[in-house]
């Protein structure tokens, strides 16, 4: 996948175990458990950090801010970046867990896919986007013309989410917010005899639905995947999994996808963060990009 550079962000440095980021202007430290080589910058590059993230045994975390006021200015903190020709704008919000609201090993996944789009397709297309998070990729879509059926079972990251949307000026029902578990919805789907364009997943190692389902990577990634193929229109469409859990290489999504002949063509890959250096990477993850464009 074609790595692009972001308006708004830069990995500085990496190393034993934590990340130091700019993000929309602000310097921050977060975990990084990947990070097992020592740092490459020098310590006085670190030390002006104005926020950092301190993870906690039990999964949780606090931050810990250089001045009062930047705790303030964090939390009116926006990230903008342009897709193709639209811009795009997000609300960052820094959780306890690290988070911002974006994964910016995912905005290479939004170039590649609006532009293939772009490509080989004029019509307005129906997506779905599945584990979806706080909707930046959906509100790319929707800018773009597209109509999109987003799925997640944190109703927090729904309620986020809709605040990019109207943060995009985009209209009431140009994007379906829905709160569901996302294979209990392909399966309804599938019922009801409904297809669409292309559909996106980026399922976490291990989670629960918005009814507490079970989800575990490895173990129901392919008949997951099965379903997805099941309601997607079988002339022109596409399927992009990624995923992030220990072990599992892309090759694995590529040979999950293999079999299923409606797609002309298969992609796999990392998912990385280029260091502001040029010369090292962030593993973020894998992908496999499936589409059948003509």
């Amino acid at each position: 996948m074609k790595y692009f550079e972001l308006d708004n962000y830069k990995l500085i440095d990496s190393g034993l175990g934590r990340k130091l980021e700019e993000i929309s202007g602000f310097r921050v430290i977060r975990p990084c458990p990947q990070a097992i080589w020592f740092p490459s910058v020098a310590k006085e590059e670190w030390n002006k950090a104005e926020a950092i993230c301190h993870r906690k045994k039990d999964g949780g975390g606090t931050w810990e801010y250089k001045l009062n006021d930047k705790k303030k200015e964090l939390e009116k903190l926006f990230f903008e970046q342009k897709i193709l020709n639209k811009n795009l704008k997000l609300k960052l919000k820094f959780t306890n867990f690290g988070h911002c609201g974006v994964f910016f090993e995912h905005i290479q996944v939004w170039q590649t896919i609006t532009e293939k789009i772009q490509d080989h397709n004029a019509k307005k297309l129906k997506i779905l986007n599945l584990f979806a998070y706080t909707g930046g990729l959906s509100c790319a879509l929707a800018l773009m013309g597209h109509s999109v059926d987003h799925i997640d079972s944190a109703r927090g990251v729904l309620d986020w989410g809709m605040e990019n949307q109207q943060l995009n000026n985009l209209k009431d029902g140009t994007i379906n917010w829905i709160h569901e578990d996302a294979h209990r919805f392909v399966k309804k789907m599938e019922k009801k005899g409904t297809t669409y364009d292309g559909i996106i997943a980026d399922p976490p190692s291990w989670g629960h639905g918005a009814k507490k389902e079970k989800w575990i990577y490895d173990e129901q990634i392919a008949v997951f995947s099965e379903s997805c193929v099941r309601i997607l229109k079988k002339d022109s469409s596409f399927l992009f999994l990624s995923g992030h859990t220990h072990g599992i290489q892309s090759g694995c999504l590529r040979n999950l996808l293999l079999p299923y002949k409606m797609f002309g063509q298969i992609d796999s890959g990392d998912l990385n963060i280029m260091h502001q250096d040029g010369k090292r990477t962030l593993p973020s993850g894998i992908y496999s990009f499936a589409h059948s464009f003509k």
